[in-house]
């Protein structure tokens, strides 16, 4: 926003957030199955944490709305400098004390499949937003791919 903007960026993403959360139900609905696949995660003992492009301020409110608050030991969100998502998760899997192939990083574009490659953990696509592409999951280096949550918990379930 900054490099399109100007000098006026922040006002413009003061903007963005009113907007983004006075909207946002009309928006986004949980995928379904997430709550059942978080479940299953629990249940296992795996930790779970988020690696987000996002801003802060953006996935509080989305996990507020979903009802997902602190259901996760870590939520590390986006820079304005740009992608920090390998960075992010060579961190955690640090901070976790596992090895890298322990870890699984599920994400829905290209660029997260690359990150995790780079990060060395597990890279899993998500490819259940209808926006989604999974070929180009595939083509990054996705380990697998899965159409709906329920077929990530069911690869994950022998794995726990």
């Amino acid at each position: 926003m900054r490099s399109v903007v100007g000098a006026g960026w922040r006002e413009c993403l003061a903007d963005f957030h009113e907007y983004f959360a006075a909207h946002y139900d009309e928006q986004a609905a949980p995928y379904d199955g997430i709550p059942e696949l978080l479940a299953f995660v629990e249940e296992c003992g795996l930790a779970a944490a988020i690696v987000t492009g996002a801003g802060r301020r953006c996935v509080d409110l989305t996990l507020g709305k979903l009802g997902l608050t602190g259901r996760f030991g870590r939520v590390a969100t986006g820079s304005p400098d740009g992608s920090r998502k390998a960075e992010q998760l060579a961190g955690l899997i640090a901070e976790w004390g596992v090895a890298a192939s322990r870890v699984a990083y599920v994400g829905d574009f290209a660029s997260d499949v690359t990150a995790a490659r780079v990060a060395g953990a597990v890279p899993l696509g998500a490819a259940w937003d209808r926006g989604a592409d999974a070929a180009a999951l595939r083509a990054a280096g996705a380990l697998a791919v899965f159409q709906t949550a329920a077929e990530l918990r069911d690869w994950l379930s022998p794995r726990t």
